[in-house]
């Protein structure tokens, strides 16, 4: 289907920035952009990027659509919309904002797709995958850890003390009336 708007298709080179790790928590940059103007400039805008920056060259028909796909235990926030226009005029970005709120290694999977003229129908061009780190610090552990004693004692504790009632009854009963309590 490239080859049907091979006139219409430009040769770009594609950025595509992760963070090396997150804290949970903490809402970390994932970018991508489409270098259609001055790659230098889309260098240049990565340069303050805590993070690993992937390079690929790619051909892309004029409109394009990026969408990001991570797991459900990080929240993501899009900056602008999924479709943009590639043009010679600028270079032209995405950003989302990923929030982890647990723990683990994330696949951070971003699609780009691109729209032959006249067509409503996406072409799938390439998907940038980075596998992510989050970490969590000593003391969220620590507060984590006491919460999970915490209510693991708010279910033992009435069990606990439930049944030590029912044994000093149950002793009462087996001594009878009357009869002295054990020493």
């Amino acid at each position: 289907m490239i080859d049907e708007t091979r006139d219409r298709v430009v040769q770009v080179t594609v950025l595509y920035g992760v963070p090396d790790q997150m804290a949970l928590d903490r809402a970390h940059p994932v970018r991508l952009v489409i270098a259609s103007a001055s790659l230098a400039e889309a260098e240049a805008s990565f340069a303050d990027f805590e993070g690993r920056v992937s390079r690929s060259v790619l051909n892309l028909a004029n409109r394009t659509e990026a969408r990001l796909a991570a797991p459900a235990w990080l929240e993501t926030q899009e900056v602008g919309r999924p479709q943009r226009w590639v043009s010679a005029a600028g270079n032209v970005g995405w950003t989302w904002w990923v929030t982890p709120k647990a723990a683990g290694t994330a696949l951070l999977a971003v699609q780009l797709d691109h729209y032959a003229p006249g067509s409503d129908e996406p072409i799938p061009v390439k998907t940038f995958e980075a596998r992510v780190p989050v970490r969590m610090s000593p003391w969220r552990a620590l507060e984590d850890a006491i919460g999970r004693i915490g209510a693991a004692w708010a279910v033992i504790l009435p069990v606990v003390t439930g049944l030590a009632a029912g044994a000093a009854w149950l002793s009462r009963r087996l001594r009878g009336p009357g009869a002295a309590a054990p020493a």
